[in-house]
């Protein structure tokens, strides 16, 4: 991945829009400087590179509701990047605003975009937060991987070195990804205990299921096969039953069926007899029925006439109404016309007045406003120049007020200690400030004078202790050695005190029983050495030499006092000294400041006298100008008056009203008078219609009526009332028809059902089953069948047994072949819970860190040792137990520094220098840098800040180190303030504040 060009607009401090082309021949070098004093804006850069990227910074916290990156005071920001990542272009841009782009407005929704150059096209996410997604996939690193990889920030490993062991574990799961692994860790332990509890489970449900014994299955099988064979005698017994009773009950139903057929003959000749008189009618009533068709188009050449005549009478009347509303239309339409014509010569008279008005009431508009305009303006002139006046005078004031002060200033400056600032200067800052730096010039010479005093009582107290500890050297020997002979005294006595029984026992010239010796120097108890003497000469012996010790403690302490009161004395006088630079560094600002403020005021003076000369001419001039002005409304209000026309819209209205009302009126009375005329047409026209269709109907009728006529007489009907009572309606023959076709059908049906039935009896008593009576047969049936229940609930009672049985035989079969695998599944993952597992993950994320640690310093130790020269190089290993070679508790995931100029002496990190510990921070950041890239080729890379710590030959190493980074072909950009980097670093960005809290970049690539 490698940065190419970077544009923003209002990013901190940076406001307007910048860019910075590192592709520019510059950045050829590889490594550049971004330089500028504390807070001028340096890492506003890498803020930018982050916005266009992520949507996001370190720093700041940006969302709807707050943004710390924008500018102040500024309506908008926004950041865009162009990179390349996998031999493809991409173009990143972050932006948002506030409303309409003003600085108090409420800020929008950020916008965020990724744009693939090298296809041209857009494949940014709609969604809020999912592009910074996008550009993650597109880089290969997320935001966290980016700022470990491409922006490096020194602090976390320092942050790392000091930490105690939880927190470091902590810091390198997050820089390196390593989390997983006590997530790994604890989903062992978690899958360990699953399967555990689940054979257990599995255990105590196999152990739970009961099965018969093999003897009482026997017997069980026994009884089963017993009951079996009485359930088929039964069941043969039920059946011979049953065919006997069914035979009885056929034939029983065969004889009560030949009764119920002869019945049913019988009343269906008496149905017969009863319907045949409405049998002859509907004969008369099918003829009648015939002549349906040609009565219907007799009856509908009638409805035709009635129509026809009742149209021509209402024909009639219609033309009647038309031609009298003619006749009315006409001379209201000549009437019309006549008041339009009016109308219209009186709007041709007005318009030329009403033209001439509106021109006339527009100039004066005109001339007025121009009047008035520079009235107020002159006006305002006059007012500038009083306002001119005023501030001059007020400006005349402040000079003198700034003089004054400014002399003020340097008299008391200068006077006598004991003289007072000036009663009205006495409170403001400046002078206060004036008399602290006086009080201060004079207490720090008391206090370089208590110095002096002090450094001769601690001379005199160094002679003391000096003489004294000498004393001690020699008198220290004699006195621990009586002690020692004290001490040797009283042992002895405690030994002889304790052999007082023997001592009488003890012969001159005979060897003592205990030791052999002839002598016996303390058999008389004259020569004996009390045990109270003894300690007394212990106790003498250690006061002695307590006395001295006290003596030099009390001498050293003295002199560490001298000495300890000396250096705050010294420490006071350099804060006091301190202290007052920086005040009088602050009157020096203010003073210079009031004689700032004095040219100023005096340059704006003149300023503004000159331009209170000019705006004196041009009221002079605005005088005569608004005179002439006047005249010109005066004479155009004039002519205005003579037209005539009061109010020209009112009267253009007035007439046009008249004129619209007119034609509207004429043209609606002739259209009137049109219509009239159209419909008194069109009336006659269908009049002469409706009397033709009249006279058509009219034959029709008198033709239908002669037919119908002709077909009465031919089938013997009297006229049409004989006709009508003959004719039946639908309903009443299809009824007639119906019952006449059931009881020949009924007829039928009963003849074939009696032929049937003498067949089936005679067939039926052929077999003759049974001679018994049917209650006989039922009784035996119904006890057949209830043995015959009690024993199918028996036998359903053995099979419930065997099928139980057989299922939990089933069943513990499929469980002891369940245990199984799950007792070897337990066994798994107990032996990987034994060395990985752990309820907090603990132990095996340990030991991944460790590998990751190792492969860490693997990568880092080549920087190290080309910034140190190779000195250093960090080392790391865990014997049998666990423990880190050598590291104190809590420092398992530590390096251990190996110096090659000592006999690569191990060193723990926290013996590092500040400097030391830098040089290894920057070799692990460089190291962790090439590991989270993983196989991504990183070609851009910052360093922000932490050289300061360095002494300038190992500033030139880690330089050094960095331009060998870049001669790989990466593009290095370094963060500093500090003075020997950018001596070294010649290709420089500079942030240079300019005032107001912003600041301004200049330098290689950079366009504004």
């Amino acid at each position: 991945m490698k940065i190419l060009r970077l544009k923003f607009l209002n990013i901190n401090s940076l406001a307007g829009e910048w860019s910075i082309d590192f592709t520019a021949q510059a950045f050829n070098e590889g490594l550049f400087l971004i330089c500028g004093p504390t807070g001028a804006g340096k890492s506003s850069v890498l803020d930018a590179i982050l916005l266009a990227l992520y949507g996001r910074t370190v720093r700041q916290d940006i969302s709807q509701s707050a943004n710390e990156v924008m500018t102040r005071n500024t309506g908008e920001c926004f950041s865009e990047i162009e990179f390349t990542s996998r031999c493809k272009t991409y173009r990143a841009r972050w932006e948002q605003r506030r409303a309409h782009n003003k600085p108090n407005g409420n800020l929008q929704v950020e916008k965020h975009s990724l744009f693939d150059v090298s296809e041209n096209k857009d494949i940014s996410e709609n969604r809020r937060g999912q592009t910074g997604k996008k550009v993650s996939e597109a880089i290969g690193l997320t935001f966290d991987q980016f700022i470990r990889t491409v922006l490096l920030a020194q602090g976390q490993f320092d942050l790392f070195l000091k930490a105690n062991d939880n927190d470091r574990s902590a810091i390198l799961e997050q820089a390196t990804g390593t989390e997983q692994f006590s997530q790994i860790g604890m989903s062992i332990f978690a899958n360990f205990q699953k399967a555990r509890d689940a054979a257990n489970t599995a255990r105590t449900h196999r152990d739970s299921i009961a099965t018969m014994t093999d003897e009482a299955l026997d017997e069980l099988k026994k009884a089963r096969s017993e009951k079996t064979s009485t359930e088929e005698r039964t069941s043969k017994i039920i059946k011979d039953c049953q065919t006997e009773l069914a035979w009885l009950k056929r034939r029983d139903e065969l004889h009560a069926s030949r009764e119920t057929i002869k019945k049913d003959l019988e009343q269906n000749e008496r149905d017969e007899m009863e319907q045949n008189p409405f049998l002859e009618k509907l004969a008369t009533a099918e003829k009648a029925r015939s002549l349906d068709l040609q009565h219907r188009d007799l009856e509908h050449a009638w409805q035709s006439l009635d129509r026809a005549t009742k149209e021509r009478l209402e024909r009639e009347k219609t033309l009647e109404n038309a031609t009298a509303a003619y006749g009315k239309a006409v001379p209201a339409a000549q009437e019309a016309a006549k008041k339009f014509d009016e109308a219209k010569k009186l709007r041709e008279e007005a318009k030329p007045r009403i033209d001439e008005a509106r021109r006339l009431d527009k100039l004066l508009a005109a001339e007025t406003e121009k009047y008035y305009a520079a009235k107020t303006a002159h006006e305002s002139t006059i007012e500038r120049i009083a306002k001119l006046a005023e501030d001059i005078a007020e400006a005349e004031k402040k000079r003198g007020e700034c003089q004054e002060k400014m002399s003020a200033a340097e008299s008391f400056r200068s006077a006598e200690k004991g003289v007072s600032a000036p009663e009205r200067f006495a409170k403001e800052k400046l002078f206060v400030n004036i008399e602290i730096i006086k009080k201060a010039d004079a207490e720090n010479k008391k206090m370089e004078a208590r110095i002096l005093t002090l450094e001769a009582e601690s001379k005199k107290l160094g002679m003391v202790f000096e003489e004294v500890k000498k004393e001690h050297d020699l008198r220290h020997e004699d006195l621990e050695k009586a002690l020692e002979d004290a001490r040797e005294k009283q042992r002895l006595a405690d030994k002889i005190k304790s052999l007082e029984k023997h001592r009488a026992d003890l012969v001159k010239g005979r060897p003592c029983p205990l030791c052999g010796a002839t002598e016996h120097p303390y058999a008389v108890l004259g020569d004996i050495p009390t045990i109270d003497e003894a300690t007394s000469e212990v106790k003498k012996a250690e006061g002695n030499r307590k006395a001295l010790e006290n003596k030099l403690t009390d001498a050293h302490d003295s002199l560490t006092a001298a000495e300890k009161t000396q250096r705050e004395a010294e420490k006071r006088l350099e804060a006091s000294s301190r202290k007052n630079a920086s005040i009088i560094t602050a009157v020096e600002k203010e003073l210079a400041s009031l004689a700032e403020m004095t040219n100023n005021l005096r340059e704006n003076i003149e300023m503004r006298k000159g331009e209170k000369l000019e705006l004196e001419k041009a009221v002079a001039e605005g005088e005569t100008n608004l005179r002439e002005l006047k005249n010109t409304v005066e004479e155009t209000q004039k002519l205005r008056d003579g037209t005539g026309v009061e109010d020209p819209e009112e009267l253009d209205r007035e007439t046009q009203r008249k004129y619209d009302a007119g034609l509207k009126k004429a043209q609606d009375c002739k259209n009137a008078m049109n219509s009239a005329k159209i419909a008194e047409d069109s009336a006659r026209v269908e009049l002469r219609k409706s009397q033709t269709a009249e006279n058509t109907a009219k034959d029709k009728h008198e033709e239908e009526n002669a037919k119908f006529q002709k077909l009465l007489d031919r089938l013997k009907f009297a006229d049409v009332a004989e006709w009508g009572s003959a004719r039946w309606d639908d309903a009443q023959i299809e009824e007639t028809r119906t019952r006449r076709d059931e009881l020949r059908t009924r007829k039928t049906q009963l003849e074939t059902l009696q032929k049937k039935n003498f067949d089936e009896i005679s067939e039926h008593e052929k077999q003759t089953l049974s001679e018994r009576d049917p209650e006989t047969v039922a009784a035996e049936l119904d006890a057949s069948e209830k043995a015959l229940t009690e024993l199918m609930a028996d036998i359903a009672d053995i099979e419930a047994g065997l099928k139980i049985d057989e299922a939990a035989r089933r069943k513990r079969q499929r469980l002891e072949g369940e245990l199984a695998k799950l007792e070897a599944e337990t066994a798994k993952w107990n032996s990987l819970n034994r060395w990985l597992g752990g309820a907090n993950g603990e132990q095996f994320k340990r030991y991944a860190q460790g590998i990751t640690l190792r492969k860490l310093l693997t990568m880092a130790n080549p920087h190290l040792a080309k910034i140190t020269n190779g000195r250093y190089r960090m080392e790391w290993s865990v014997d049998a137990n666990g423990d880190t070679a050598g590291a104190k508790r809590g420092e398992f995931l530590l390096p251990l520094i190996v110096d090659s100029e000592q006999g690569d002496e191990r060193r723990p990190v926290s013996n590092l220098s500040g400097g030391e510990t830098f040089q290894v921070s920057l070799a692990l950041a460089l190291g962790l840098s090439s590991m989270a890239g993983g196989g991504l080729k990183i070609d851009s890379l910052f360093l922000d800040e932490g050289f300061g710590t360095l002494d300038g030959e190992a500033l030139g190493m880690a330089l050094d180190t960095l331009s060998n980074i870049q001669r790989d072909g990466k593009l290095i950009g370094v963060i500093s303030h500090i003075g020997e980097v950018r001596e070294r670093i010649r290709v420089q960005i500079q942030a240079s504040p300019i005032g107001g809290g912003r600041s301004m970049l200049s330098g290689a690539g950079v366009q504004s």
